[in-house]
């Protein structure tokens, strides 16, 4: 599964990453985010993060193309919307890495409706636990019962 997420994100022209709360205070959490970044790095990317152990900015990862609901400035949230804005109608590739729902309007429902409203989306949704997708996304969007990290190593 991991190949075919691969080639999503090759045939993409935009990629959206979301990474839950589960990566936070992870020992893999560096290592795994170096792996991400060698999937995304030739990509217009933008990732949304949960996670407050600041581990994700030594991981090589654009930080201009890193938000979170930590940050204390709109400017970057003004951004990420204005990058956002500009994928519709683009291939887009959405990986959900370890979302739960404990912030569910941060990640999870946004990027289900961006997929939903995206024709050209592909979502991947991984998870221990809470992979699960919606009806109304169809084959549009593939969760994949797996530890995130694990699956990104």
């Amino acid at each position: 599964m991991k190949e075919k997420l691969i080639i999503s994100v090759k045939d993409a022209d935009k990629v959206l990453v979301g990474i839950g709360e589960t990566w936070d205070n992870d020992e893999r959490s560096l290592e795994a985010y170096k792996a991400l970044f060698d999937i995304i790095r030739d990509k217009d990317y933008y990732v949304i993060s949960l996670c407050k152990d600041g581990v994700i900015e030594m991981s090589g990862i654009d930080r201009d193309r890193i938000v979170s609901p930590n940050d204390e400035t709109d400017e970057k949230w003004e951004a990420y919307n204005q990058w956002l804005s500009r994928t519709l109608n683009r291939k887009l590739c959405l990986l959900e890495l370890g979302v739960g729902l404990k912030y569910p309007t941060i990640i999870r429902w946004p990027f289900e409706k961006i997929a939903f409203f995206n024709n050209k989306a592909v979502m991947y949704r991984i998870h221990k636990s809470l992979f699960q997708t919606t009806e109304e996304l169809g084959d549009k969007c593939i969760g994949i019962k797996a530890d995130p990290l694990d699956f990104v190593l």
